[in-house]
């Protein structure tokens, strides 16, 4: 069953929750371990803490003095810190050691960020984007990778533009893998692949897809059909899984078989737009795989959405040609 966004918040924040768990448990296992291997460490730890109370005590009893207290306290603890990385570095751990190690250090594993008005970190949206990615029913992703690409599949014959199939296809796939592994700093943001069926469109938004994912990013790929519905229920305001939010905020956003999707009065043409306005506004990355030539993309939408669609500044664009794989055996 498909998770609302706020069910998807709830689980990752219990992930957040464990990773802090896990982080104070290895950092007391690694403290009771440097304290039994190094006593002169233990000292200057346990110096620190006492200063901690007794310049807490001694500034409440001596108002007066309560600044000049506590600054004297942390200069003296200062130096106990600056002393004990060095001995850690010397007994060959970190000089950090004895502080709790995060997986991101911005937001200390809590997901927020941000004072006094809290928002999500990049590592929060980014797992976000990642279990809605996880959570679409991508049947076979993990085995749709340029790893495992074979594109001995394609045939190696002359297609329609005049060059070899399998030539061809070896040039988008690289393309495509370094688009993927340049990701975000491409000279084009964006990819338009179009083309007939069964001509390795789906595949490679997958790859490109898993590559990017992997590299920590986040993805969210969307078929034609799945768009129309989160903007259908935007539109309704039954948005309630925030779908159409994170189309238009997560870092790439792939969209498989632009125009199979029915058009709906007042939600088709207008929310695509928006969508695709405000990614480029924003500066974030769209691949697009559709079975329409740019031709049929203006007559289909309108000016608008192609001009967005097509501009050669920030959006490459592929022609697939040749043999349908699918009904020739192939992926």
């Amino acid at each position: 069953m498909s998770m609302s966004r706020s069910e998807i918040i709830t689980a990752i924040l219990g992930e957040y929750a464990l990773k802090r768990e896990r982080s104070q448990r290895e950092l007391e296992e690694r403290e009771q371990r440097i304290r039994a291997q190094h006593p002169e460490i233990a000292r200057l730890m346990d110096e620190n803490r006492a200063l901690l109370m007794q310049s807490s005590r001694a500034a409440l009893s001596d108002p007066a003095r309560a600044g000049e207290i506590m600054e004297s306290a942390r200069k003296r603890a200062q130096q106990n810190r600056a002393r004990m990385g060095d001995l850690l570095e010397k007994a060959g751990f970190a000089r950090d050691a004895l502080e709790p190690q995060h997986d991101c250090p911005e937001c200390q594993d809590t997901g927020y960020v941000g004072q006094p008005v809290k928002r999500f970190c990049k590592c929060f949206e980014r797992r976000m984007m990642s279990m809605a990615y996880e959570n679409a029913n991508m049947a076979g992703l993990e085995q749709q990778c340029f790893e495992n690409s074979d594109l001995s599949i394609f045939p190696d014959a002359p297609t329609s533009l005049g060059v070899r199939q399998r030539k061809m296809m070896e040039y988008v796939f690289r393309y495509g893998e370094e688009y993927a592994q340049n990701f975000p700093h491409n000279a084009r943001r964006n990819l338009l692949l179009y083309g007939h069926s069964g001509l390795g469109k789906t595949y490679l938004l997958n790859c490109i897809a898993r590559r990017v994912l992997d590299r920590g990013f986040s993805v969210l790929k969307v078929t034609a059909y799945r768009m129309l519905e989160g903007m259908r229920r935007a539109h309704m305001g039954e948005d309630d899984r925030g779908e159409l939010r994170m189309m238009m905020e997560c870092e790439l956003l792939l969209i498989d078989d632009l125009g199979t999707e029915p058009l709906l009065r007042n939600v088709s043409v207008e929310y695509l737009f928006t969508l695709l306005n405000e990614r480029m506004v924003n500066r974030r990355h769209t691949v697009i795989a559709t079975n329409l030539a740019p031709g049929d993309i203006l007559s289909r939408y309108n000016e608008r959405i192609y001009s967005r669609m097509v501009d050669q500044e920030s959006t490459a664009i592929f022609q697939f040609d040749g043999q349908d794989v699918r009904m020739s055996g192939g992926k």
